[in-house]
């Protein structure tokens, strides 16, 4: 086949393939009905009244350099993911293992998430359209899913874990892979993801899946040595609920999450904020905004720091002069430098608790949600209980219509005694 670029169209019967072009795009058509070709012409001009349909590109010669290539220029958008999608499935037959190899590579090397999501798509593409035209392509593309989503959920952003929750749902709903096999990447993805977006990843499958028995099923995602005590409690205060607590079989790793999540509420997060204040009043006299010391170190002269001064040297008065001034900067400079350091170690510790902090807040408000959820629905049953005693009281005859010679009085507890005493004679008797 010929390089440059290739249109085909096929209409009921007829197929059309043009190359002529040699590198340059050109149209596939259908002459409308009566209308020939001008004599003399290989393809109609821009006048002619063709019907333009899709145009592919030319499946030119595989290499590896090739296709990355065409990886690192491949943007978010469907026809450039198309194009690249037809062209490796042209090529699957002779190239599968080089293909998926390099789409690993490729995957692995990147961190920016708009990259991440454009290799995603194309990963969907390929598998979804490779499903009945070569399934072997697709059993193969599997073997590098779970470590491309282990590498994409670890630099994961909103947009990232919702490609990732689609792709999932994809596989899953059109029935692509094996339900073990999806469980696999989900737990990849799971075993990667930390903080909000492991809980959002959590809550969309959540909201996407059904058990068979109808009721939604929440997927708890299980203890591992990589995931923080923090966010594990975090995640099982999330999406525990009374509701469907009853409705879920958990594995008994998160069962003991569940069990955490009692002191989610109140320990985890007075600890958190306790840490963030104490941090933020550190950084309150922090080195950085030391002017007195700034003004010490920038009146020292500009040649203890510059080697280049040291040519300028003409005796061993000057260089003796130059030392002593060195020997005076050296500990103020090297404290500053301590100060600094630490300054910035509890920047990325604030940082790392402001992190937390957000953390705590959304998923205390999403079970926040969920128990006010549960008590309106618990109030809502009050409301419908209260509704039927008063029917039920509404029924009960008016005792103030009714005759009175049918209300008798009781007797009083004299009587009733009296009563009680005569009886007890009588049978004495």
């Amino acid at each position: 086949m010929r390089s440059g670029y290739e249109a085909c169209l096929s209409y009921g019967e007829i197929s059309v393939s043009v190359n002529e072009m040699n590198g340059r795009v050109c149209h596939a058509w259908r002459p409308m009905p009566k209308w020939k070709h001008p004599v003399g012409t290989k393809y109609p001009g821009a006048n002619c009244p063709f019907r333009s349909y899709r145009i592919l590109r030319c499946m030119a010669g595989f290499s590896e350099t090739a296709m990355i290539q065409r990886l690192q220029t491949l943007t978010p958008t469907s026809q450039s993911i198309q194009t690249l999608s037809m062209w490796v499935l042209h090529h699957q037959k002779k190239h599968a293992d080089a293909i998926v190899q390099v789409w690993l590579k490729e995957v692995r090397q990147e961190t920016q998430p708009s990259r991440l999501i454009s290799l995603l798509y194309l990963a969907n593409d390929v598998i979804q359209n490779s499903r009945k035209q070569c399934p072997d392509f697709m059993t193969l593309f599997f073997t590098v899913l779970e470590p491309a989503f282990r590498h994409i959920s670890i630099h994961a952003d909103s947009q990232v874990v919702v490609a990732l929750k689609k792709i999932v749902n994809v596989f899953k709903d059109r029935q692509i892979y094996s339900t073990p096999k999806i469980e696999r990447l989900v737990m990849a993805v799971t075993s990667s993801l930390k903080g909000i977006h492991l809980i959002e990843f959590n809550i969309d499958l959540s909201r996407d899946e059904s058990s068979t028995d109808g009721h939604p099923r929440l997927r708890m995602t299980p203890i591992t040595p990589t995931t923080p005590p923090l966010f594990l409690k975090q995640s099982s205060a999330a999406i525990d609920s009374p509701q469907l607590s009853g409705q879920t079989t958990l594995s008994p790793e998160a069962k003991k999450a569940k069990l955490d999540a009692a002191s989610f509420d109140f320990n985890v997060m007075v600890q958190t904020t306790d840490n963030l204040l104490q941090g933020l009043k550190k950084l309150e006299e922090s080195p950085s905004a030391d002017a007195e010391t700034r003004q010490l170190i920038a009146s020292f002269p500009v040649s203890i720091a510059n080697p280049s001064f040291l040519k300028s040297i003409k005796n061993e008065t000057e260089a003796r002069q130059l030392l002593a001034k060195i020997r005076e900067a050296e500990p103020v400079v090297k404290e500053y430098c301590k100060r600094l350091s630490e300054e910035m170690a509890e920047r990325r510790n604030v940082q790392r608790l402001l992190t937390e902090f957000a953390d705590c807040l959304r998923a205390g408000s999403i079970r926040n949600d969920q128990m006010l959820s549960t008590v309106a629905e618990k109030f809502a049953k009050l409301i419908e209980q209260k509704s039927e005693v008063q029917k039920h009281f509404e029924s009960l005859p008016d005792l103030s219509q009714m005759p009175s010679d049918a209300m008798v009085p009781l007797p009083s507890l004299g009587e009733l005694f009296k009563n009680t005493k005569s009886e007890s004679v009588e049978r004495s008797k």
